[in-house]
């Protein structure tokens, strides 16, 4: 799982404080990072769920097929959103549906 130390550091974890977070030993967490051993289905969603992403990313199973046209920007944006506070990412939802509704009005 290459996304996994990536996406803890983005969220400036230790890997003692995602484990704890995920009820785990340290050494359990750490073996999962790098690759030396293998999560059950329920620690994985945990895991995806605590890091407020999708199993997908965390397998690095996401495709640039799934996101139509827009290849760079749905994962650009995706690192924007998740790297704002939670009153920041509200304001930058209800700005996307600002610009939707303009658009909608328009046509």
């Amino acid at each position: 799982m290459e996304n996994l130390k990536k996406l803890r550091r983005e969220r400036n974890l230790s890997q003692a404080q995602l484990a704890d977070m995920l009820g785990i030993a340290r050494t359990s967490y750490t073996r999962y990072e790098s690759g030396a051993g293998e999560m059950n289905y329920r620690l994985l969603v945990r895991l995806a769920d605590t890091l407020e992403t999708s199993v997908d990313v965390l397998l690095d199973r996401h495709n640039a097929e799934m996101f139509d046209d827009a290849r760079v920007e749905v994962p650009e944006i995706m690192q924007v959103y998740r790297a704002l506070s939670p009153h920041d990412r509200d304001k930058l939802v209800a700005y996307g549906k600002g610009l939707l509704a303009a658009r909608e009005d328009r046509h």
